[in-house]
């Protein structure tokens, strides 16, 4: 993206968060418009910690972690069934089209399970390749 669009597109989301500072908000400029700011940011840092991010093409990814017997896996999934003790969670992940259609599904986890594992993150890179982040102690994993 070039130095241009940021521009706009910063000036843009300015106008429409000193907009709704105005119509609706109240507070001084300046402080309405650091507040909007700050409750996004926040969100958006949120969001990414519950293991959800976009693509460039919009497509949705989520990450996080299930002991779902009935687990909705896809064809082709990399890990077609839960590996793990039922009391304990194995990590997936999800893919949806940008309209919210699921794409693909998995669990992502080691072949025994007999440790924990936890995914807390998840990116996606230009290339859309996934990569998720988080723990485990599985020594199949």
């Amino acid at each position: 993206m070039k130095l241009f669009d940021i521009v706009s597109i910063l000036l843009v989301i300015s106008a429409l968060f000193s907009y709704i500072n105005y119509r609706y908000i109240k507070l001084p400029r300046t402080i309405g418009l650091m507040l909007i700011t700050l409750i996004i940011s926040l969100s958006m840092i949120i969001l990414r910690g519950f293991g959800i991010i976009l693509d460039n093409q919009g497509s949705i990814y989520i990450t996080g972690n299930s002991s779902s017997a009935d687990f909705p896996f896809t064809v082709g999934a990399f890990q077609t069934s839960f590996a793990g003790d039922p009391a304990k969670k194995d990590p997936f992940i999800t893919k949806f089209d940008a309209s919210g259609n699921l794409i693909w599904t998995t669990f992502y986890t080691g072949t025994g399970s007999t440790g924990t594992s936890a995914a807390t993150s998840i990116d996606v890179d230009g290339s859309g390749n996934v990569v998720i982040s988080g723990s485990t102690n599985d020594p199949t994993f």
